[in-house]
């Protein structure tokens, strides 16, 4: 799988060392800055791929051009249907990635852009194309039918798992609250479980959900 590391206009905090060693993991993943995110990639001296979006909340437009005098950029009208943060995602499965990595989509001060950004976990989670958002201990992404994910108690973190956009089948043995059925997208069922036991896992037997690590 080729991989991307997308940044958006989010405050980066601990995560910072994730993207580090990503990019130490991947090798040369193809990188795109969404907007605002340029302004991380300036701090960290490390030239994206591509530089696209409306340039609404970006701080250092002109900086960048300076800073990186290769960089392409995409500058978009801000009267548009797709996200900056969409738009980058997009540029990464047209460069032929589909293992996709996003920092800077989640918290911040506009819930808005947060719920957007799960809207495109659900629009863009296919069993060929991954999409994981990573946050300030907190990682979120899709699963879907036929995937599971495994956990044991060392890995202390909470794990919250919620259907996207209609009921899934779902079967969760070994962690602290274990079920066994259909889950509907109403409800807070799915939220805080955790591992007790030394295996344990998730699995969809059918549909799609959203799974949230979240740092215990």
């Amino acid at each position: 799988m080729k991989t991307a590391i997308i940044v958006g206009s989010s405050p980066i905090y601990n995560e910072r060392t994730l993207f580090h060693n990503l990019i130490y993991e991947v090798g040369k993943p193809y990188m795109v800055a969404a907007d605002g995110g340029i302004d991380f990639f300036i701090e960290e001296d490390i030239c994206p791929d591509i530089f696209l979006g409306d340039m609404d909340s970006c701080q250092k437009e002109e900086e960048a051009r300076r800073h990186f005098s290769e960089l392409k950029i995409n500058k978009v009208s801000p009267i548009k249907d797709d996200s900056d943060m969409e738009l980058g995602i997009k540029a990464a499965i047209e460069a032929g990635c589909n293992n996709i990595y996003i920092f800077g989509g989640l918290g911040g001060k506009r819930l808005s852009h947060t719920m957007a950004n799960i809207q495109l976990i659900a629009g863009y989670t296919n069993i060929n194309q991954k999409l994981t958002f990573i946050g300030d201990g907190i990682k979120a992404y899709g699963l879907t039918e036929g995937e599971s994910k495994a956990y044991t108690k060392e890995d202390s973190m909470y794990v919250s798992v919620f259907p996207l956009n209609a009921p899934a089948d779902i079967t969760i043995k070994g962690l602290k609250y274990e079920f066994q059925g259909i889950m509907k997208p109403e409800g807070s069922l799915g939220v805080s479980n955790e591992a007790v036991n030394q295996e344990g896992y998730i699995r969809v037997n059918k549909g799609k959900v959203l799974v949230i690590e979240e740092v215990n």
